[in-house]
């Protein structure tokens, strides 16, 4: 349970810069209203990591039900 934290931790680090990447895009471009809301982006976020733990969790079940005999596919 615990191993599975970091590469969570790796997942959110990593949307948090394209958070962070999209602020600057859209800040250099004041006024444009084709630009995505910050709750869309957040929304958008919110859901990768969501999917992120969901695959987790399916590959840790297939791994304990013996489905699965790789555990850097588990970790990864």
């Amino acid at each position: 349970m615990i191993n599975d934290i970091n590469p969570q931790m790796e997942t959110l680090q990593t949307q948090l810069q394209e958070l962070q990447k999209l602020h600057e895009q859209t800040s250099k471009v004041t006024g444009d209203k084709n630009a995505p809301a910050f709750d869309e982006v957040l929304s958008q976020l919110i859901q990768d990591v969501d999917v992120a733990q969901k695959e987790a969790d399916s590959s840790i079940k297939q791994l304990a039900a013996g489905e699965s005999t790789s555990i850097q596919d588990v970790v990864i």
